[in-house]
């Protein structure tokens, strides 16, 4: 489970919520948030959470320079390293997330395609940056996930993700969003052309589930978590030194 744009006011709740039914998660926090909310993030840490860098600002990179990049890490990483110090956690283990999944690659956060221009090389420096930064990979993926190979997702440091809960769209029922939860037919396009054998809780493949600490869709968040502990699903704890 990885929740993106904490903290939230509503933050604290959540993290209430996710010890009731027993879920981990990495919360892939923003640097100014977290400066306004650090309250929040030391509840998260005390009680076994793992924080991810998810920028200072929440640009689109693909905006920035890679200087500039670097910059919405570094800050942040330093509010973290500081919110672990506080906690008595000597060590951590190092996770970043893009904004919009916007890897600064002039993609803004699309798949790549023939017919979209991506800039490779600026790609890859940050992404070594990431790597030299010691910066880990998610863990591996089932093959089913052609397109998050084809789209090369498997190689990078940064998490992706391999479902989208959707909870930030208004423009879609709560009903849309939590049958889709359960659904054979998710219209997910990291998986394969069998359906029916990689629903989000069929079998036993890895996913990457995202969904956000946002204050306006926080009744959404517990609805969907309790229909995501009604589907066949166990949820991993990402491995990090205390």
């Amino acid at each position: 489970m990885t929740i993106d744009d904490s903290p939230s006011p509503m933050m604290g709740e959540k993290i209430d919520i996710l010890l009731e039914y027993n879920i981990p998660a990495i919360f892939f926090s923003i640097g100014e948030h977290m400066e306004a909310f650090p309250g929040a993030m030391l509840d998260a840490l005390k009680n076994g959470f793992v924080i991810g860098n998810h920028s200072y600002s929440h640009p689109h990179f693909s905006d920035l320079s890679n200087a500039e990049m670097k910059n919405e890490v570094l800050k942040t990483e330093k509010i973290i390293n500081d919110l672990y110090a506080e906690s008595g956690i000597e060590r951590r283990t190092k996770y970043f997330r893009f904004p919009y999944g916007d890897k600064g690659d002039g993609l803004r956060g699309r798949y790549p395609s023939f017919w979209r221009k991506q800039d490779k090389a600026k790609k890859k420096e940050f992404q070594n940056f990431l790597q030299e930064s010691g910066f880990q990979k998610p863990p591996k993926l089932d093959p089913c996930y052609h397109f998050y190979k084809k789209a090369f997702l498997d190689q990078d440091i940064d998490w992706h993700w391999t479902f989208d809960t959707l909870d930030y769209d208004n423009t879609r029922s709560d009903s849309f969003i939590l049958e889709r939860l359960s659904s054979e037919k998710a219209n997910n396009p990291l998986v394969s052309k069998r359906p029916k054998e990689y629903w989000l809780s069929a079998g036993e493949h890895p996913e990457i589930i995202l969904i956000h600490d946002h204050e306006d869709s926080h009744d959404r968040f517990l609805a969907i978590i309790k229909t995501l502990i009604q589907q066949d699903l166990d949820f991993q704890t990402m491995e990090f030194a205390r």
